[in-house]
């Protein structure tokens, strides 16, 4: 598939009439180098014959519809006009660079925001098969995506109209030299692309896996920065790190030593080909002042076409090595579908019984080996359960099927008589969720609590109320900014236990009517899992509570305990 038809995939419709827009505007701007150039000829022929004036028809025609009173006039009007011209040139150059840029920053914002929906609406089951550093990565790189591929684009795509309407205008003069010219660059530029651009493409495939690596590595590197020490593999890691970058910036400079070689084939080409048509005019005894005409002319426009044609050429190399990331953004797209939900947002309410019938479930790319089977389960109102069982026997399987983040292969999971999958947005937003690592967000205290909601928005009262049924509350008020305190970075540090605290504050934050327990207590000592054990005793009776646990604390707290 081209690239045309890809980016006519990608865009949505308001993007494309402005990329059209952009391109007329761009062969407008074309036009307007080409007028430039033009009027820098009689200013030459002024000084050089001024008899053309009567014997060109061009020439004659310019001269009388300026008509000035003598040939100076005529050099004063011409010289102010084409002063005139050229600022108009460059505000309107400017313009269109202004317009580009704002396109791009529009685009690639609109791509981020519509591959990361893409990836954050997809079904949970897929995160569990997937690399997400791979999609971190790649969301990341868009902004580079914008800078490295469109804007280089923008620029081929205006220097080729540069180049088609300067070759027409000199077809049109010196028909011989244009088409001997147009011949020498389209050989030179359409040959050597040709020869190069599957090269080209690969080193940029090979450079962006190359800093896709380099940030798992990285990430990986300071998150086990402890074990890392110590077993002093500073040394191991920091190799690790050299050879993944040099991979990258090996690529780059393939690219950058690839890229500047047609640049200079073109300055012995022009140098040849002017030199070459210069031999020729002078053999066919044409008048030598027409000579310095065409001349001029000719080397004005090849002072024109030459940096289009290399910057030309260099662009498109960009494009071709970022192409590779562009095929992942358009592999995003068209291949992911957001998951529709059509269930209302209206508040649910668990009356009766949460049942399980007849549940079996294997995971995609398992071998067909199911986790769970034949599962039938029965949970009431306000009840307190826990899950037990050795590792790997499906117990956070048995949660996720029961939260709706996993379909069973087999079976229903059904709320008071109704399948959780007719109104599974209203069934999720009445759980209240506590992982096993609390992630604490950059920002503060009550932000984290009020997880997603506008800061202007936060209900302060209702945040107090959550703290207190967490146990929280002591150690927030405590501090000097009390919930206002920022999390993350050189802020406030907390402990396991406290982290717990607020990932229970932030599940009970939305009034839910279920509270899920995932191993929460898994990575906390004896006696701050005592003090996460009593704040869970005080919400038995208020809400229904599952959990899954492996010490006697947690499951003596519980109503019943089923063994999977």
């Amino acid at each position: 598939m081209n690239i045309i038809n890809m980016i006519r995939q990608i865009l949505l419709p308001k993007y494309k009439i402005a990329a059209i827009f952009l391109i007329f505007s761009m062969f407008i701007g074309a036009l307007l180098e080409i007028l430039a150039l033009a009027m820098l000829m009689p200013l030459v022929t002024a000084f050089t014959n001024p008899d053309l004036f009567r014997s060109n028809k061009y020439l004659k025609i310019a001269y009388d519809i300026i008509a000035p009173e003598d040939l100076k006039s005529f050099i004063i009007i011409a010289a102010a006009s084409l002063i005139a011209l050229y600022i108009l040139k460059n505000v309107y150059n400017f313009t269109v660079f202004y317009a580009q840029s704002y396109f791009t920053m529009k685009l690639t914002l609109n791509l981020t925001d519509r591959v990361y929906r893409k990836h954050i609406n997809k079904p949970y089951e897929e995160f569990l098969q997937n690399d997400n550093n791979e999609i971190i990565t790649q969301i990341l790189r868009i902004s580079e995506f914008g800078q490295n591929f469109l804007n280089p684009l923008f620029i081929a795509v205006t220097e080729f109209l540069v180049f088609i309407v300067l070759t027409l205008t000199i077809l049109f003069i010196f028909p011989e030299i244009a088409l001997s010219s147009f011949f020498l660059c389209v050989v030179i530029i359409g040959g050597f692309y040709l020869l190069i651009q599957k090269k080209i493409e690969r080193y940029g495939q090979q450079e962006h896996i190359a800093r896709s690596n380099l940030m798992i590595l990285l990430s990986q590197t300071f998150n086990a920065v402890k074990e890392l020490k110590l077993a002093h593999l500073e040394k191991f890691f920091r190799k690790e790190v050299y050879n993944s970058q040099q991979c990258g910036v090996l690529a780059i400079k393939r690219i950058t030593d690839w890229g500047n070689l047609p640049r200079m084939l073109l300055e012995s080409v022009t140098i040849i080909l002017a030199m070459s048509i210069l031999i020729i005019l002078l053999k066919r005894d044409i008048d030598f002042t027409r000579i310095i005409f065409m001349a001029a002319f000719f080397l004005g426009a090849m002072f024109r076409l030459l940096p289009s044609i290399s910057r030309l050429q260099n662009n498109l190399h960009w494009v071709k090595h970022n192409f590779y990331l562009f095929k992942l953004i358009h592999q995003s797209l068209s291949n992911s579908t957001d998951t529709i939900n059509n269930d209302t947002d209206k508040p649910f309410t668990f009356n009766s019984e949460l049942k399980l019938e007849n549940i079996s479930f294997s995971y995609v790319n398992n071998d067909g080996r199911k986790i769970i089977q034949n599962l039938n389960l029965s949970i009431k109102p306000k009840e307190c359960i826990v899950f037990t069982g050795a590792s790997g026997c499906g117990k956070t399987t048995v949660i996720d099927l029961i939260s709706g983040l996993l379909v069973p292969t087999e079976g229903t999971v059904s709320v008071d008589g109704e399948n959780i999958k007719n109104c599974l947005a209203s069934w999720q937003k009445s759980i209240g969720y506590v992982p096993q690592d609390t992630i604490i967000f950059n920002g503060s205290l009550k932000q984290n609590i009020a997880l997603g909601v506008p800061e202007e928005k936060i209900d302060d009262a209702r945040i107090a109320e959550v703290m207190k049924l967490a146990r929280i509350d002591d150690f927030v008020n405590n501090l000097p900014d009390k919930a206002n305190t920022l999390t993350g970075g050189a802020n406030i540090r907390l402990s396991g236990g406290q982290k717990q605290r607020i990932a229970i504050a932030r599940a009970l934050y939305r009034n839910p009517e279920i509270l899920i327990l995932d191993e929460a207590t898994s990575a906390l000592d004896t006696e701050t899992e005592k003090s996460f054990a009593e704040s869970i005793q005080s919400l038995k009776g208020k809400l229904t509570v599952i959990m899954i646990a492996h010490r006697e604390k947690m499951i003596e707290i519980c109503d019943r305990q089923i063994h999977l």
